[in-house]
């Protein structure tokens, strides 16, 4: 079957030590088309920003953020765009490394796309979300002690590549027609959300992930022993900037926060 949005690509991201590492993975609007081609789907899709209020019990009306079209990241991607039949595309890609037996000697590393116009209650459905690529994975019998430094470097740019090359699209398109009952409207598109656990985020980020460091947030600079603390208030969290993590290397500081 011939199918364009069913269909993957093969792309070879890294030759090391005479392995060479393919990404297996859907050009991202496929993936996008192939969601919105479900009428259920498309009909439950919210395309405006749409701020949330109650009534607090100060008798004050609050906004509350439950959807993403309710927040101020959604409000000022539509004021750069303009109105009318302008819309934004809030697209949310998830990852995480999947054991696929209960030995744990076999697993993949699968990524997935969903959008943020969907309701959570939607989303949270099976057919909401669709497989977009497989990241390769370097062979542990590569991870030996002499070239310990060189293979996490490899590891890290191979996760690195893979993601630029499945979001890259993102950054190259003018936009999406999105065809609905009654219109037809121009949608932008732009990644909002990127789920994992902390791993996995880490490694996005590029942070140090041990458990001996000091600092493993990949957000902020809230110590290990404050980490699930949830009665921290705003002033005593620290988020990591370009300013105070050159304040870090400056004091040699490294390894305490992101790197070996």
């Amino acid at each position: 079957m011939d199918i364009k949005h069913l269909l993957y690509l093969k792309t070879k991201i890294l030759k090391y030590e005479d392995e060479e590492y393919f990404l297996y993975h859907r050009p991202i609007f496929e993936a996008i088309k192939e969601l919105l081609s479900n009428i259920d789907i498309i009909n439950h899709c919210q395309w405006n920003c749409s701020p949330d209020y109650i009534t607090n019990e100060n008798g004050h009306r609050e906004c509350v953020y439950g959807e993403q079209w309710s927040g101020m990241l959604w409000e000022n991607a539509q004021k750069s765009i303009g109105t009318g039949l302008k819309k934004v595309l809030s697209i949310i890609l998830y990852s995480d490394a999947t054991t696929l037996d209960h030995f744990g000697k076999s697993s993949e590393h699968p990524v997935y796309l969903s959008l943020g116009n969907i309701p959570n209650w939607r989303r949270n459905k099976q057919d909401a979300k669709v497989l977009l690529g497989i990241l390769p994975k370097l062979k542990p019998l590569h991870n030996r002690k002499e070239n310990k430094s060189e293979f996490a470097s490899a590891k890290r740019m191979l996760y690195q590549y893979c993601f630029d090359i499945m979001t890259k699209p993102i950054y190259e398109c003018d936009g999406l027609d999105i065809k609905t009952d009654n219109q037809i409207i121009w949608a932008f598109s732009f990644l909002s959300e990127f789920i994992g656990d902390l791993p996995e985020d880490a490694s996005l980020t590029l942070t140090y992930s041990s458990s001996r460091s000091s600092h493993p947030c990949h957000i902020c600079t809230v110590t290990i022993d404050e980490l699930n603390n949830i009665n921290l208030s705003q002033s005593q969290i620290e988020l990591r900037t370009p300013n105070n993590m050159q304040v870090v290397i400056n004091n040699n500081l490294c390894h305490e926060h992101w790197s070996e």
